[in-house]
């Protein structure tokens, strides 16, 4: 009898799953990126090499979690980032992460899918009377 994990996993090579975030990006990149203009690949290039690769680049492809994620974004947040720029930062780990479920098949499931940017609190003299952020 086949154990259950074995049946998960058979016809499977997950090899690539052990490599670093930052090398996955890189093969994202060469994969993904032929269907982008080279204007729309140097920015992708330019944030994760600024934010991504720092913070994330040395953790292993299986190793990130929803939860290292979510605390990326919010220090991304916190470091004072515009919302537009958390957003693209964002977009770029959810494009990345869900190729590496499909077509690759390296992971089960996309770890942005609950990953939500924080709204930034407005200034009072910039809030809109009547309407109270909480």
């Amino acid at each position: 009898m086949i154990a259950w994990n074995e049946y998960n996993q058979a016809g499977e090579v997950r090899t690539l799953s052990e490599m670093s975030f930052s090398d996955y990006l890189n093969l994202w990149l060469d994969k993904y990126g032929t269907n982008l203009k080279s204007t729309t690949i140097k920015g992708y290039q330019k944030r994760i090499d600024t934010h991504i690769r720092p913070a994330l680049g040395k953790y292993k492809l299986l190793s990130l979690t929803p939860s290292v994620m979510q605390g990326f974004i919010n220090k991304l947040f916190d470091s004072g980032l515009s919302r537009n720029t958390i957003s693209s930062i964002k977009g770029i780990l959810t494009g990345s992460l869900s190729y590496a479920v499909e077509p690759l098949h390296l992971l089960l499931v996309s770890l942005m899918g609950g990953v939500k940017c924080r709204l930034p609190e407005l200034h009072p003299k910039h809030r809109k009377p009547g309407i109270h952020i909480v």
